[in-house]
C-alpha cells in the first residue's frame, strides 16, 4: 500500500518524472521539458561498512568460538617463556635433536622464569630416574639450564602450566591459540611467528582410548 508520502509524490506528478539521462535523450534532445527526479540525500538507505576483519584474524576467531562452543576454556601463558616450561616439563630431555628443530630465540634476561622448586624438583627426579614405572632418561639433569628463557616455540607450554596449575578443574577440558616463535627465512608463506592451536582433555580413569 502506499504511504502518505508514496500518495503526495503522486499527486506532484511522481508518476512522469524521469529517472534517468540517457544517451538517446541527449542525442534527440528528448530531456529538454522533462522533470527529472530529484536526489533524496537524507533518505534512509542501507548502511555500507567498508572494514573487514583481517582474514587470518577472523581465522583465529572461529577457531575460538569453536572451542568455546565445545566447552572448553581458554588457557594462556607468556610469551617469554622459561625452558624448563617449554621443554623440560614436556619430559623433553635436555640432551635430545628434538630441541634443535625449534630453533628457539633465547633472551639473556631470565627474571621472567617462574618454576615453584617442588615442581622443579619432580621434573629433575622424572628426567633422571623416571616415575610411575618409568625409568626416565637416565642423565644429570642440569637445573640451570631450565632457567634459561626464550620466546616460547610451541604451544604445549601452556598446557604444562594448566597441568601444573592450582585452577586446573579435574574434568576439564582447555584449549589455547598461542602465539610461537621459531627463526625461520621470510617469504610469501613464512614468517618466524606462528600460531599453534593447543588443546588438552583430563579427567579422571583417561587414556588413549578416549
Amino acid at each position: 500500500f502506499l504511504t502518505d508520502a508514496g500518495k503526495k509524490l503522486l499527486k506532484q506528478g511522481f508518476a512522469e518524472l524521469a529517472e534517468h539521462l540517457t544517451p538517446e535523450m541527449l542525442r534527440d534532445d528528448s530531456w529538454k521539458g522533462k522533470t527529472f527526479r530529484s536526489y533524496d540525500i537524507k533518505g534512509i538507505v542501507p548502511r555500507l561498512l567498508g572494514g573487514k576483519l583481517q582474514p587470518y584474524k577472523r581465522f583465529l576467531d572461529r577457531v575460538r568460538q569453536t572451542f568455546l562452543s565445545l566447552g572448553f576454556e581458554e588457557m594462556s601463558g607468556p610469551i617469554v617463556e622459561s625452558d624448563f616450561w617449554n621443554m623440560d616439563a614436556l619430559f623433553m630431555p635436555q640432551f635430545h635433536s628434538a630441541r634443535d628443530i625449534h630453533e628457539a630465540y633465547y633472551v639473556k634476561d631470565t627474571s621472567a622464569a617462574k618454576i615453584e622448586p617442588e615442581i622443579m624438583k619432580r621434573v629433575k627426579e622424572a628426567h633422571e630416574k623416571g616415575v610411575s614405572g618409568s625409568s626416565g632418561w637416565r642423565y644429570k639433569f642440569d637445573v640451570a639450564r631450565s632457567w634459561r628463557c626464550l620466546l616460547r616455540t610451541q604451544g604445549t607450554a601452556c598446557s604444562a602450566r594448566m597441568l601444573a596449575s592450582p585452577d586446573l578443574k579435574v574434568p576439564g577440558k582447555y584449549f589455547a591459540i598461542a602465539r610461537c616463535f621459531r627463526y625461520d627465512v621470510i617469504d610469501a608463506t613464512h614468517l618466524p611467528d606462528f600460531h599453534q592451536v593447543e588443546g588438552i582433555v583430563v579427567g579422571h580413569s583417561l587414556n588413549l582410548r578416549h
